[in-house]
């Protein structure tokens, strides 16, 4: 649709050549085609390998449309009354088999118009900086392990960093630059394996974007990056999801199934606060002269482990104690602090929340001075271990940590005394 006016629309039908490319400008009653097989030599096209999702429109100029067969082709002037359509690639396939050569999907960068984004059906991904004169491959270490791209969503602040799904099962990718590296990361995490990814669509109005997955059955998403995935929504077809629009405006997710219709869901982002206090008494009540304390980190646990890890929502306490998290993702999360050194926390742990469009307030959390060890010396809880400096987060301090080994070690020397 041109974002400039609601009634223009613009349809891709590579099962009818004739009408390849339509136009209505009168929001559906009216079709004229724009671009006709015709237009085409046969290396251009092959009727059996094209594909809707190589059809896009450049999201800062709605006069742009880019379609793709085993070429890439573009107009500037579709409002025109005969747009004209140029080849902007060469075949990019380095396949002599028109089979691997068809480009399954196309992306435009937000923030880089010139930046285009093609996948051939061969595994292999393209790009071009400077709209069409050079493409370049950019698939390092998404080529030969996730099989066909079959769509790509860029960031709208940086070209260089997108996600995208493929034909494989756990198809689910990053793509990040690290100096002048390019690496595609699979973080499929915990995906089931017996559903295939369709399709994506990323909300990038959180620090950490929140994904969205169409699979062969439903939708999946993800907070923390692909580390954990669950189901999405209730009420959605256990059927095939096609394709996955985000309409920011209006908090939805609309989903388009294999034959069962479309779909939306709101997906409002959410806001969780609450404070921390210094729990004189330790009765693991917030009395009225219980001080806050300040600068303690509070995130959102989405793994359940009780761990910080990298891709979780974090924030720091201010000088009264109090936190917010003011944008939240859809999702389910629990609420838990770093307990600070010297500390121990006196009140239950909040239960685990699940947040859509919700205002949660009360997730408090009370610590308490350690009482003086042995020899009047302060000790630390065994939990405070992992936060000690030069510790990793999530290091092992359990049965295969170094913890359990000292422990083990001072057994066997009392042991041989004893003995």
């Amino acid at each position: 649709m041109d974002p400039t006016n609601s009634k223009r629309l613009y349809i891709s039908a590579p099962l009818r050549p004739e009408r390849f490319v339509q136009r209505s400008n009168d929001g559906g009653h009216h079709w004229k085609t724009i671009l006709n097989v015709t237009a085409f030599d046969d290396e251009d096209y092959n009727l059996a390998y094209a594909v809707q999702k190589s059809f896009v429109m450049d999201p800062s100029n709605g006069k742009r449309l880019l379609v793709g067969t085993n070429k890439v082709f573009e107009t500037k002037n579709a409002r025109t009354g005969t747009p004209t359509w140029n080849a902007i690639s060469h075949i990019l396939s380095p396949s002599g088999d028109v089979a691997n050569q068809y480009i399954t999907t196309l992306a435009i960068a937000p923030s880089d118009a010139k930046t285009v984004y093609a996948a051939t059906s061969d595994g292999h991904l393209w790009i071009t900086t400077n709209g069409g004169t050079k493409w370049k491959r950019r698939d390092n270490g998404l080529f030969g392990a996730g099989g066909t791209v079959l769509d790509i969503r860029i960031d709208p602040g940086n070209a260089s960093h997108g996600y995208a799904v493929s034909a494989y099962t756990a198809g689910v990718w990053e793509l990040n630059q690290t100096g002048s590296t390019f690496q595609w990361t699979n973080i499929s995490g915990d995906l089931p394996t017996n559903v295939s990814g369709l399709c994506i669509a990323v909300d990038w109005r959180y620090s950490i974007p929140a994904l969205y997955v169409g699979t062969t059955r439903g939708v999946y998403h993800s907070v923390n990056n692909g580390g954990q995935w669950k189901i999405f929504g209730a009420d959605l077809p256990n059927t095939m999801v096609m394709d996955l629009e985000t309409l920011d405006a209006k908090h939805v997710l609309a989903a388009a199934t294999f034959g069962r219709g479309t779909w939306e869901i709101l997906i409002s982002p959410s806001r969780i606060s609450g404070r921390v206090f210094e729990d004189l008494d330790g009765n693991g009540v917030h009395d009225p002269n219980d001080p806050g304390m300040e600068g303690v980190i509070v995130f959102l646990d989405v793994s359940g482990n009780n761990r910080l890890e990298k891709f979780q929502f974090r924030t720091t306490t201010g000088a009264a104690g109090h936190y917010v998290f003011d944008s939240v993702p859809p999702g389910k999360y629990a609420v838990r602090q770093i307990v600070p050194n010297a500390f121990v926390q006196t009140t239950v742990n909040p239960q685990r929340i699940r947040v859509g469009g919700s205002q949660v307030e009360g997730q408090n959390f009370g610590n308490q001075p350690m009482k003086a060890g042995i020899g009047s010396k302060e000790f630390l809880h065994r939990a405070q271990l992992h936060y000690l400096p030069g510790r990793q987060i999530g290091q092992a301090i359990g049965a295969k940590g170094e913890f359990a080994r000292s422990m083990q070690a001072g057994r066997k020397r009392r042991d041989m005394r004893h003995a």
